[in-house]
């Protein structure tokens, strides 16, 4: 069965950090020879940048195909699996009850990144 996880339209707000491409985190510290202490710090960077805007979702709740259970979507647990002869991996979602996997079908609501308006699925 399909549902449709929706996005709460009040959560919908302008990213500060929109355009970003790294940030900073901190790392080890370290015990240096006169007895004072740093830390290390490295810089990150991600494949895309940060989006325009952002939001959160509604709770949905979701039935397991294969159990019948009704449970929150959050409670899905997300596996991966995958590493091949092919290379391929790939993200599944499996019932907390009883491990069936894809055990229902979510789609997520989408927003306009540029003007920041939920695009409706239907």
């Amino acid at each position: 069965m399909k549902f449709v996880v929706r996005i709460d339209p009040d959560s919908i707000k302008k990213n500060p950090d929109a355009g970003r491409t790294s940030f900073f985190v901190a790392g080890m510290i370290h015990n240096n020879p006169d007895g004072s202490m740093s830390r290390e710090v490295q810089q990150m960077h991600q494949m895309t940048p940060d989006p325009n805007y952002t939001c959160e979702v509604l709770g949905c709740d979701v039935v397991c195909d294969e159990c019948g259970k009704i449970f929150p979507h959050e409670e899905l647990e997300e596996r991966r699996y995958g590493g091949g002869w092919d290379d391929e991996w790939y993200d599944v979602n499996v019932c907390p009850y009883c491990e069936e996997v894809e055990c229902c079908e979510l789609e997520y609501e989408q927003f306009n990144d540029v003007t920041g308006e939920v695009i409706s699925n239907e």
